[in-house]
């Protein structure tokens, strides 16, 4: 009799288990049991999921590098920046709802998220306050100036916040010139306009339609009353821009402030821009006269020197527009509007042109010329060019 099998101790499989045979076949092969965290691996990024989380850092990525593009090179990227943001939010919260991979979701929430702060960042640069520009014009043109001359507003300082009051008839940032049918012929009248709002932004939204129900031809003139090239332009075209305002066109000033470096620290050209803004509120029917009157070569100083003082220049307005009444002499005597025109020109500085056909075209000298939002480009001392062009971009002409 055999020994008993002791547990743990020998084999008690059969042969014909160990040699299979057809009568006796081999158990079915045991498989490894799965990886207990596989399933739940795959059940928490599902491919769907997963490829939303990493779409949503791909356009989150391409929102930032799109907004740095347009702060820099491209502005109008802003707007193709900021679709890609609110898309690349949008993907990165689904797939973190969906459960998808936190990384890549996560990436797109935040790289999206940052490229809208930097938008807004770049707006608010670009669309600063009118104080704040005028901050920067102070700090360019005022405070204690070469030879110890101070400038407009020296009393404070340039980090001081400052109110920029808004005078009346300028409400997109220049003056508005357009035939005066109840005068005699050649005369130019201001179109008024109410006041903004302290430290607004210039409306530059389009002018209201004319009598007739069709919008009226614009030319819009920028300028420096110290710019020699301004003078040039004036004295060839001058009396062409009045006829064009008498057949019914707007013609549109916007005096600058570049030139102060050159007038030995007296900002003439903030004075003489502050000066026609007095007059467009206070004395409208002077301001063209004495547009002319300033920007004439007898009177326009040389680079280099420090310009008329604003007796001076007052004395000039009178003689070629009359007497000046109380608040018109005092706002110029006071300089009243100096710092608002410091802050006006750093704001058309920093600011693409308005309806120009160039979406992006800058004030980068004097003087530009625009002809229903198509730039001159011609000679500025050739009247029959700007005559021609005038024709081209059909404005009409006074007899």
């Amino acid at each position: 009799m055999s020994d008993p099998v002791v547990p743990g101790q020998g084999d008690p499989t059969p042969d014909s288990v160990e040699h299979p045979t057809p009568e006796h076949p081999a158990p079915p092969a045991m498989q490894a049991p799965p990886h207990p965290y596989a399933y739940a691996a795959m059940a928490s990024h599902p491919a769907p999921a997963r490829g939303i989380s990493i779409m949503a850092m791909s356009l989150g990525l391409a929102a930032l590098v799109t907004v740095l593009v347009a702060m820099f090179y491209l502005p109008i990227a802003v707007i193709l920046g900021v679709l890609l943001a609110v898309t690349a939010i949008v993907l990165g919260g689904v797939a973190l709802v969906r459960r998808g991979p936190r990384g890549p979701g996560i990436a797109g929430l935040v790289s999206g998220g940052v490229a809208i702060l930097l938008t807004a960042g770049m707006v608010a640069v670009g669309m600063g306050a009118l104080g704040a520009q005028a901050i920067m014009g102070f700090a360019t043109h005022g405070g204690t100036a070469a030879g110890g001359t101070e400038g407009p507003g020296s009393g404070g300082s340039p980090e001081a916040p400052m109110t920029i009051e808004w005078p009346a008839n300028l409400s997109t940032g220049g003056i508005m010139f357009t035939g005066d049918d109840s005068s005699a012929a050649g005369s130019m009248r201001v179109i008024e306009s109410g006041r903004l709002p302290d430290n607004a932004f210039p409306d530059v939204s389009e002018l209201p339609a004319a009598s007739d129900g069709t919008s009226p031809d614009r030319i819009q003139v920028y300028l420096d009353y110290r710019c020699p090239a301004c003078l040039t332009f004036e004295t060839a075209n001058g009396e062409t821009l009045e006829r064009a305002a008498q057949a019914g066109a707007v013609v549109e000033l916007q005096p600058l402030t570049f030139l102060d470096g050159a007038s030995a620290g007296t900002y003439y050209s903030s004075r003489v821009s502050g000066a026609m803004a007095c007059l467009a509120e206070h004395q409208p029917t002077a301001a063209w006269s004495a547009h002319v009157a300033l920007l004439s070569p007898e009177f326009q100083p040389e680079g280099g020197t420090e310009g008329p003082d604003n007796a001076a220049v007052i004395d000039r307005i009178e003689g070629a527009a009359g007497k000046l009444n109380t608040d018109a002499r005092s706002c110029i005597a006071d300089e009243e509007n100096v710092i608002f025109a410091q802050a006006l020109s750093n704001w058309i500085s920093t600011n693409p042109v308005p309806r120009s056909e160039i979406p992006d075209l800058r004030v980068e000298g004097t003087p530009l010329v625009l002809v229903n939002g198509v730039a001159f480009a011609g000679d500025i001392s050739d009247s029959g060019a700007f005559t021609q062009f005038l024709g081209q971009q059909r404005v009409p002409l006074a007899q």
